[in-house]
């Protein structure tokens, strides 16, 4: 299992189950083509000091440079904030996220494999 951030610092995966969850995620944004996300990111201030670790992210946007920076955090409360203040677009689970990537990154098209995907959140 991927630790918790170090002390002081909020996020990071919590347990087996969510870094499977986070796992899964990952795997299905590879396999429609997107970036890879990074697990267990480390989320820094201007002056390189950790702020947070945020559970997925995809710190250069789910289609490199095309996309804003975007975060899965699962059950994190001060990330969500800490992440939306550096620019990042924030889901609160996986099936938000494969949600936005369908409408907003893949279009209408990718809608008939949304059924199937509910499953695996």
């Amino acid at each position: 299992m991927i630790s918790k951030a170090r002390d002081g610092v909020p996020g990071g995966v919590g347990d087996d189950d969510e870094e499977l969850r986070l796992m899964r995620c990952n795997k299905w944004a590879v396999n429609k083509g997107l970036a890879e996300g990074q697990l267990a990111y480390e989320l820094t201030d201007q002056r390189g000091r950790q702020v947070a670790v945020l559970d997925l992210a995809w710190p250069h946007g789910v289609q490199q440079e095309l996309t804003q920076p975007v975060c899965v955090l699962i059950d994190e409360d001060d990330e969500v904030e800490d992440a939306s203040l550096a620019g990042y677009r924030c889901f609160s689970s996986p099936h938000a996220f494969r949600k936005y990537v369908r409408r907003e990154v893949l279009g209408d098209s990718a809608a008939e494999d949304a059924e199937a995907e509910e499953s695996m959140d």
